[in-house]
């Protein structure tokens, strides 16, 4: 599901940690959490958010809702929250002080801080090690953030250590299972993902795993199928706001894939309405927008969207808006401005921003750091989507062997979307190898307009 879908929710994998906050002399001070919050998708944003006003361009568009005032006012609430946990943690506090704070951290990245403040989540939960006595600790919480960060194997030494607890609780043995579940999707071992997301629906209709099965289903290629499980996770997602609009979005990203562009336009229209400030969410209209003709609706939301983050993934969608333009001042700076804040964060999180630094890389730079990317990105989470953009990396730097190498390593498991089948067409047809045709048959098949987005995974 590209940048959209690349992660599940943070609570829900962390679960555990409120039965523990419930027990914390802290809570008191914290006052009863929220529901579940939804995860900041694949990629996390980098700087704490401008004040959320709404921009004269978004609100000609008619796409950007107004931001609802509740929504202010819970990161104000949790800036306090977080200055008062970290005020009590500093003074000798335990490990559970301090595994507060982080979740604290990531409620706030949630809202809109970002990757900033995923990084101050990941430095509170060093600080909770490091006073904990061996064996103790919030491995559960440091095994849901290195899953959030792309970093799977620190991710599975902390569920191995979970699972070495004298007594594992109801609740670690929540978080394991779900982790490991999607620890088998994006190491590409898709038979076991299926296995363990199929045996977690058991019990009833969960709509976190009923989005799960359907993102394998469309992964493989089984459409119908996961747009099925999809109005099955809608229906069971009760009232909550955060969920639907999580849904929605996943619905719209599905819809842009098979290349429905007004019914996903339509998704992420509802999912806005449901989460204003989510960078994702007005992204991926604004790209739809872009790829309908519809600059200027693209442009006004892509200003919303700055306007809630100075973000590379949204300097990067803007200076493709203004190259299709012919604007190629506009073009230039935003270009630079999403290269400077990918050049910055990668040393601290490579794992978290290869995927989309690749795709920014191969539109915009050189083929030698999209390579490096798209091998960070495929080492960190070696599932089809990643392999298949690194044989497309390779590809576009000329190393059409390598290319089919990779390619060939995902055309022999079951993924299979329109993107994969688009690129095995792009390589197959430079090797003058006669599967390009029916490789690119199956990509309009399963998306139309696949391999058009492909195609504009170059510089121009």
């Amino acid at each position: 599901m590209a940048r959209a879908v690349a992660s599940f929710f943070w609570r829900r994998h962390i679960s555990p940690l409120q039965s523990r906050m419930n027990r914390s002399h802290t809570l008191a001070i914290l006052g009863v959490m929220g529901l579940a919050t939804l995860a900041a998708l694949l990629w996390p944003r980098a700087h704490a958010p401008s004040p959320t006003t709404r921009s004269h361009g978004a609100e000609a568009s008619g796409d950007a809702p107004e931001i609802a005032a509740p929504v202010r006012d819970e990161r104000t609430d949790l800036d306090r929250r977080i200055e008062a946990m970290r005020a009590l943690a500093e003074r000798d506090g335990t490990w559970l002080d301090w595994e507060n704070v982080a979740a604290l951290y990531v409620d706030r990245a949630d809202l809109g801080g970002g990757l900033e403040d995923l990084g101050l989540a990941d430095e509170a939960l060093d600080r909770a090690f490091a006073v904990a006595r061996p064996g103790v600790g919030p491995h559960a919480h440091r095994a849901s953030l290195d899953f959030r960060l792309h970093r799977l194997d620190d991710c599975e030494t902390m569920i191995e250590a979970i699972e070495g607890y004298g007594v594992m609780l109801a609740n670690d043995r929540e978080v394991v299972t779900s982790l490991r579940s999607d620890l088998a999707f994006f190491r590409g071992e898709y038979a076991e993902a299926r296995e363990r997301y199929t045996q977690r629906n058991a019990g009833g209709a969960d709509p976190v795993v009923l989005f799960a099965l359907a993102r394998l289903e469309w992964s493989t290629g089984h459409g119908e199928r996961a747009a099925q499980l999809l109005d099955q996770a809608d229906a069971a997602a009760a009232s909550e706001p955060g969920l639907h609009g999580f849904l929605a979005l996943a619905r719209a990203t599905f819809e842009r894939d098979r290349g429905r562009l007004e019914e996903a336009a339509r998704h992420a229209s509802r999912a806005m309405s449901l989460r204003a400030t989510h960078l994702d969410t007005v992204l991926l209209l604004a790209e739809v927008r872009l790829e309908q003709g519809e600059l200027d609706a693209a442009d006004a939301l892509v200003t919303r969207a700055l306007a809630i983050d100075d973000a590379p993934q949204a300097h990067e969608l803007a200076a493709r808006i203004a190259r299709t333009r012919g604007d190629a001042i506009a073009m230039e700076e935003h270009r630079s401005a999403a290269t400077r804040a990918i050049e910055a964060l990668y040393p601290r999180f490579p794992e978290a921003i290869a995927g989309h630094a690749l795709l920014h890389f191969l539109r915009f730079e050189d083929e030698a750091r999209a390579i490096e990317m798209a091998e960070v990105n495929a080492r960190a989470r070696p599932f089809g989507e990643a392999r298949a953009r690194l044989a497309l990396a390779y590809l576009r730097a000329a190393r059409t062997e390598d290319a089919q190498r990779e390619i060939e390593a995902v055309l022999a498991t079951e993924w299979s979307t329109g993107e994969s089948h688009a690129i095995a067409a792009e390589i197959f047809s430079a090797q003058s190898d006669a599967r390009a045709q029916s490789e690119r048959d199956l990509a309009e098949q399963l998306a139309p307009g696949a391999a058009d987005r492909v195609a504009d995974l170059r510089r121009h």
